[in-house]
C-alpha cells in the first residue's frame, strides 16, 4: 500500500524530492500544494526574484533524475569566471575550473514541474496551486490550506502519511515544530537588503561584458551589485546594500536611479532603460531572513527541508545548492535526503 506524502511548496527543493520520491516505484502517492499560482501559465512576480547559480552540489544532485541535467542546462548558461569591476573602468577576473550553471529560479521550477507532469499522471502524482498552508496538526496528521484563488477563499484540510515542509523561510509546517519539547529555530534577519534588477535590452552596444561571466561591482559602503546574462541573452542579478544607511532607499526618481548606476555602475548603467529605471525604484527592497533549526523532522511523519529548515543570506542562489543537496547511499539502495525523516 503507498503512503500518501503531502508536500507544502513547490520550489526547487520540494519538486525535487517528489522526483526522488516518485522514482522508487509504486510506493508513494504524492500531493503537493503551492500558494503561487502555476509558474508556467501565470508569470512570477520578480519584485524577490534573482539568477541562481547552480555548482556540483546542486547539479549532482538533478543529474540523477533522468534526463533533467539536460533540461535544466538547455535554459542556463554556464559561467567559468568572475569579473570584479572597478569604478576606475579596470577590473580582475577570476576563473573557474569547472563552470557554474546559472538560470533563473523561475525557470529551474518550471523545467521541474514539466518533467514531473511528463512522466507522472494523477495516479501518482497531484499538484495544486494557489493554496496557502494555514496551520498543521502532527498529532491528528492533517494540513489546513486557504485556496486564494477562488473567491471567499475557502478553507480545506487535508490528511498525510508523511509531511514535508518545503515551504520557505517562513514555513508554517516548521511553524508546527515549536509544540516540540527542545526543539530551537533562531531566526534572524541578515544585516543587507537586496533589490533585484533585470536590464531586458541592451540600449549601449559599446558595452561588452563577457556573457560567460558573473559581473560584480563593490562600492565602499558595502553595497554589492551581482549581475550575469541569462539564455535569452538578458541580464540580471541584485543589488545588496546595507540595511541602514544605505543609498538605494534616498532614490526618489527615474533619474536618480539612472544617475546613480551610471556613476557608480557605470557598464550597468549604460545598459539601463528609463522603463528598467522605473521598474527597479518601484520594486520593493527585499529582506533576508536567515534560519537555524535544532533538528529537521518530527517523529517518522514530519520533515522540513530547504530554506524551512536552514536559510542562508543570499549568494546566487548557494542556499539553493544546499537545498537540493543529496546524499547517495552505497550500492544498490535508493538515493537518500541528506536531512532524512527515517520513513522515507
Amino acid at each position: 500500500m503507498s503512503k500518501k506524502v503531502v508536500i507544502v511548496g513547490a520550489g526547487p527543493s520540494g519538486l525535487l524530492l517528489a522526483h526522488y520520491l516518485l522514482q522508487r516505484g509504486e510506493n508513494y502517492q504524492i500531493n503537493i500544494y503551492e500558494r503561487r499560482s502555476d509558474p508556467r501559465i501565470i508569470s512570477f512576480s520578480k519584485s524577490r526574484t534573482f539568477p541562481i547559480s547552480l555548482n556540483e552540489r546542486g547539479m549532482s544532485a538533478l543529474r540523477q533524475i533522468e534526463c533533467l541535467e539536460a533540461a535544466i542546462k538547455a535554459v542556463s548558461v554556464e559561467m567559468t569566471g568572475t569579473v570584479f569591476h572597478q569604478k576606475n573602468g579596470k577590473s580582475r577576473i577570476t576563473s573557474r575550473q569547472k563552470p557554474l550553471v546559472t538560470l533563473d529560479r523561475t525557470n529551474l521550477v518550471i523545467v521541474l514541474l514539466e518533467r514531473l507532469a511528463q512522466k507522472y499522471n494523477k495516479s501518482r502524482l497531484d499538484i495544486y496551486f494557489d493554496c496557502q498552508c494555514q496551520a498543521v496538526n502532527f498529532k491528528n496528521k492533517t494540513v489546513n490550506f486557504k485556496n486564494i484563488a477562488v473567491e471567499n477563499n475557502p478553507d480545506f484540510t487535508v490528511n498525510y502519511d508523511l509531511l514535508v515542509g518545503a515551504d520557505g523561510a517562513n514555513s508554517v509546517v516548521r511553524a508546527g515544530f515549536l509544540e516540540i519539547e527542545n526543539f530551537v529555530c533562531e531566526q534572524k534577519y541578515y544585516p543587507t537588503d537586496y533589490k533585484s534588477i533585470f536590464l531586458d535590452e541592451q540600449v549601449n552596444s559599446s558595452t561588452e561584458l563577457k556573457s560567460d561571466n558573473i559581473h560584480t561591482w563593490r562600492l565602499n559602503d558595502g553595497t554589492l551589485m551581482v549581475a550575469l546574462f541569462q539564455a535569452d541573452g538578458t541580464m540580471s542579478g541584485a543589488i545588496n546594500f546595507p540595511s541602514e544607511k544605505n543609498q538605494i532607499v534616498g532614490l526618489s526618481s527615474t533619474q536618480e536611479v539612472l544617475s546613480f548606476f551610471r556613476e557608480n555602475f557605470p557598464e550597468i548603467g549604460a545598459m539601463m532603460t528609463e522603463s528598467a529605471a522605473k521598474d527597479f525604484l518601484d520594486r520593493p527592497i527585499a529582506k533576508i531572513l536567515t534560519v537555524r533549526c535544532s533538528q529537521y523532522h518530527h517523529g517518522d511523519s514530519v520533515l522540513i527541508i530547504g530554506d524551512a529548515a536552514h536559510a542562508v543570506s543570499s549568494s546566487i542562489g548557494q542556499g539553493c545548492n544546499a537545498a537540493l543537496e543529496w546524499r547517495i547511499s552505497s550500492g544498490d539502495r535508493p538515493p537518500q535526503f541528506r536531512y532524512k525523516c527515517s520513513s522515507l
